[in-house]
């Protein structure tokens, strides 16, 4: 269906009605319209659920938060016991076949955020091939 990831399998609950595939999200608890960029969220959720012991009540998808005042979609927040975001996951695709390679990621405000500093899970489906 899409390309494999790095990520180990997940038990992903895959229908389809008229030609149309949907995958049952367990963090939104609805189904979704399978497209790319769902294929590595839900393999994403499943490994922080599975292979990392995230508890479910504290993750959310598609979630808004303020960053110095401006509001940004996050594809996945990890949040704390006291609901404070520790890990915030942009799971952004190139239009381009080619590999991201920056140590750096550009904030939409203006921010320089290195990688290897920051609690940014990013270009999940980069890394894993899927663009």
């Amino acid at each position: 269906m899409f390309s494999p990831l790095s990520f180990p399998k997940a038990d992903l609950k895959i229908t389809k009605k008229e030609s149309v595939f949907y995958v049952w999200c367990i963090v939104r608890k609805k189904k979704l319209v399978l497209t790319p960029e769902e294929w590595v969220r839900q393999h994403v959720i499943h490994f922080l659920i599975n292979e990392k012991n995230v508890p479910l009540g504290l993750l959310a998808s598609e979630f808004l938060i303020s960053v110095n005042g401006l509001s940004r979609r996050c594809d996945l927040v990890v949040f704390d016991i006291n609901k404070i975001p520790l890990l915030i996951g942009l799971l952004f695709k190139s239009k381009s076949s080619k590999y991201i390679s920056q140590r750096v990621f550009l904030m939409p405000d203006g921010r320089e955020i290195p990688f290897f500093e920051s609690h940014l899970l990013g270009g999940a489906s980069v890394i894993n091939g899927c663009v």
